[in-house]
C-alpha cells in the first residue's frame, strides 16, 4: 500500500503542477499526512488555499481543519469554522459534520448542541455513518438533548443495520443500565455483541460488563479477552482480562517481563505473546527477533490469534526466521480464522498478489470484505481499491465509496479524500 501511496502522490503533484486543482487538493492531503511524500504542513496549507480560492469546497473544509489544529498555519478557530460553514452550505457533507463538532465543542462559535445535532443528523441521514455515531455519543451516552433520544436511537439502529459497528454499540448502550431507554439486557447484549463482532472493541468491553452484571462471569471473560485480542494488549490472560481492558496496557511492561515469561512457561498463550512483543522491541529484555519468533510460535500453538499474526509477519519479512511466504500465509489464515481482522487483510493481500498461495483475486476480495466488516482499516482501504477497479469481481463504485468511508471513519484521511472523489463521479 505504501508503494501505491507514493505513486498516487506523484500523479497528484504532477496534476497540480499542470493546473489541475483537484490534483492540488489531493497532493495537499498527502503532504499534510506525510503519505507517499515527506510531510510538509505549510506547503499543504498553501495548496489547500489555492484550491479553495478556486472553488473546491472540499479543499476549503480541509483548510479549515488545518486552521483549527494550527498545522502549517497559525491556529484560528473562527476562520476554521467559517470555512466549514461555507463548505457545508455548498453541500460538502464532511464539512457539515465538522461544523457539527464546532457547535458541539464551541470551536470558533458558541456551544450549541441543537445546531450540532442538526448538522450530525443531516450528514447521518445522507449515509455517512460517522455522524450517526457522533450524534449517538452526544445524546445516548452524554445525555444531551433528551428530546432527541428517539431520533438518535433510530438513526443509530439504521446505521448499525448498514454495518457500522460503532453505531451498534450506541444503540446497545441505549438499552443498557445507564442508557436513556428502558433497561433491556437482552437487547443491549445483542447489539453490543454485534459491535464486538464488527471489530469495535468498546462493544466487547460493554458486552463483558453487562455479562458481569448479569452474573455470567465466563461470558464476561470471553468478551474481555476478545477486546484484548482486537487491541493486542499485553498480559491479557483470562484471569486478568477485566483488569487489563481498563488501561489496555500494563503501566510498566518492562517490569512485567519476568511475569510474562513465567506465564509462557506455564503454557499461557497470552503470556507467550506478551513476552514475544517485549523481545521483538527490546523492552525489559534483550532485543532478540529469533527468541520473539519462538514465543510467538508457542502463543500461536496455544490459540492466541495475534501471536499467529505476528509470527506470520516475521515469516513474510524474514525477521528472526527464514523468509517463507507460504508459512506466512498459513499463519495469517489461522489468525484470520481466530477472528483477527488484520490477519484476514494480510491473507487477502497474499491471495491478491500470489504470495505463498495461488493468486486468486476472488478469494482476496472475499477476505478483504470480511476484514473490513471486522473493523480493519487496511482491509477497507484495499477492498475499496478492488471494488473501484473490478479486481476479483464486478466493478462496484458504490461499494468502494462505502469501504473508503469506513476507513475514513477510523481516521484515515486519504480514504476520506478518496471517498469524496468516488461520490463526485
Amino acid at each position: 500500500m505504501e508503494q501505491d501511496d507514493r505513486h498516487a502522490a506523484s500523479l497528484f503533484e504532477r496534476g497540480c503542477t499542470g493546473g489541475d486543482l483537484a490534483g492540488c487538493e489531493k497532493a495537499a492531503t498527502m503532504l499534510a499526512l506525510g503519505e507517499g511524500v515527506e510531510r510538509d504542513e505549510a506547503r499543504a496549507v498553501g495548496l489547500y488555499r489555492r484550491a479553495c480560492d478556486a472553488g473546491r469546497v472540499a479543499a476549503c473544509s480541509d483548510l479549515g481543519v488545518a486552521l483549527l489544529a494550527g498545522k502549517g498555519v497559525a491556529r484560528d478557530a473562527v476562520a476554521a469554522t467559517a470555512l466549514q460553514l461555507k463548505a457545508c452550505t455548498d453541500g460538502h457533507l464532511p464539512a457539515c459534520e465538522r461544523l457539527g463538532q464546532a457547535f458541539e465543542y464551541g470551536n470558533g462559535v458558541p456551544k450549541d448542541p441543537v445546531a450540532a445535532f442538526a448538522r450530525y443528523r443531516k450528514v447521518c441521514e445522507a449515509g455517512r455513518h460517522g455522524a450517526c455515531v457522533l450524534l449517538g455519543i452526544m445524546v445516548l451516552l452524554d445525555g444531551q438533548l433528551p428530546e432527541e433520544v428517539a431520533s438518535a436511537r433510530e438513526l443509530s439502529r439504521l446505521a448499525c443495520a448498514d454495518g457500522e459497528a460503532a453505531a451498534c454499540s450506541m444503540f446497545g448502550s441505549s438499552y443498557d443500565v445507564n442508557g436513556p431507554g428502558p433497561y433491556d439486557p437482552l437487547k443491549a447484549a445483542a447489539y453490543h455483541a454485534r459491535a464486538c463482532e464488527g471489530g469495535f472493541s468498546v462493544g466487547c468491553v460493554d458486552l463483558a460488563e453487562l455479562h458481569e452484571r448479569e452474573k455470567r462471569h465466563d461470558a464476561a471473560v470471553g468478551a474481555f479477552i476478545r477486546a484484548c485480542v482486537q487491541r493486542g494488549v499485553l498480559g491479557c490472560t483470562p484471569s486478568r482480562a477485566g483488569e487489563m481492558v481498563q488501561d489496555w496496557r500494563h503501566p510498566n511492561d518492562a517490569e512485567m517481563a519476568p511475569t510474562y515469561r513465567s506465564w509462557c512457561d506455564k503454557d499461557e498463550a497470552a503470556g507467550c505473546f506478551s513476552i514475544g512483543v517485549l523481545s521483538e522491541k527490546g523492552v525489559g529484555v534483550p532485543l532478540d527477533l529469533a527468541q520473539a519468533a519462538r514465543y510467538y510460535a508457542k502463543g500461536c500453538e496455544g490459540g492466541y490469534p495475534v501471536a499467529c499474526h505476528n509470527l506470520g509477519v516475521f515469516h513474510e519479512n524474514g525477521q528472526g526466521v527464514a523468509k517463507d511466504a507460504a508459512r506466512a500465509a498459513a499463519l495469517y489464515d489461522k489468525a484470520c480464522s481466530g477472528g483477527l481482522a488484520g490477519a484476514c487483510t494480510n491473507l487477502g493481500l497474499a491471495y491478491q498478489e500470489g504470495r505463498g498461495v495461488a493468486r486468486d483475486a476472488g478469494r482476496a476480495r472475499q477476505l478483504l470484505t470480511g476484514a473490513c466488516d471486522g473493523g480493519d482499516l487496511n482491509g477497507c482501504r484495499n477492498l475499496a481499491s478492488q471494488l473501484e477497479s473490478g479486481l476479483g469481481g464486478p466493478l462496484d463504485r458504490a461499494g468502494a465509496t462505502r469501504a473508503y468511508s469506513r476507513a475514513c471513519g477510523q481516521g484515515h484521511q486519504l480514504s476520506c479524500m478518496l471517498a469524496e472523489e468516488e461520490e463526485e463521479r
